[in-house]
């Protein structure tokens, strides 16, 4: 498949879908580097957001669709259609956290658990004391997960995690 039948193909996907800036979408499986058309290559850092959601940024082209990495801040990855799920966005955690409560951290479940403080929720994300994060829970009764890429035993108290 050439670029053009890509970019072709990906705004029709774009146009069925309604996937538009803001919109939340599901990362399926990875893509082999110029897969089906894509002017892009596969690389290490982007088998972190395989099997999560991820925040559409807006700007698509033949290297694909941008979608936020999860973190704070850049990096962003440009990710072929044909592996996103359009979805909603991720449901809100079912705990109540307080401000400066000790919480643990973390971005993907590849990561370790960090310590911080919990300071709000902003537009799907947690908001602490030293960055915005994906996953966030109690450090109180999970101690022991501190610095591990463990999960929690009571994970569902927290998330529907999928």
């Amino acid at each position: 498949m050439t670029n053009e039948e890509y970019v072709h193909l990906q705004k029709m996907w774009l146009e069925a879908t309604g996937v538009k800036k803001g919109d939340w979408v599901k990362v399926m499986r990875a893509a082999e580097d110029h897969e089906s058309g894509w002017s892009n290559s596969w690389t290490p850092g982007m088998d972190a957001v395989v099997g999560t959601f991820v925040q559409v940024l807006g700007s698509w082209d033949p290297n694909g669709i941008e979608v936020a990495s999860g973190k704070f801040s850049p990096p962003s990855y440009r990710l072929p259609f044909f592996i996103l799920d359009p979805t909603r966005k991720p449901k809100p955690e079912k705990y109540t956290f307080t401000p400066f409560e000790q919480v643990l951290t973390r971005n993907y479940n590849s990561d370790n658990w960090t310590a911080s403080l919990f300071s709000y929720i902003g537009d799907g994300f947690f908001a602490c004391t030293d960055a915005f994060w994906a996953q966030c829970i109690p450090y109180a009764g999970h101690e022991h997960l501190l610095g591990t890429k463990d999960e929690p035993e009571d994970w569902a108290k927290y998330y529907d995690k999928e």
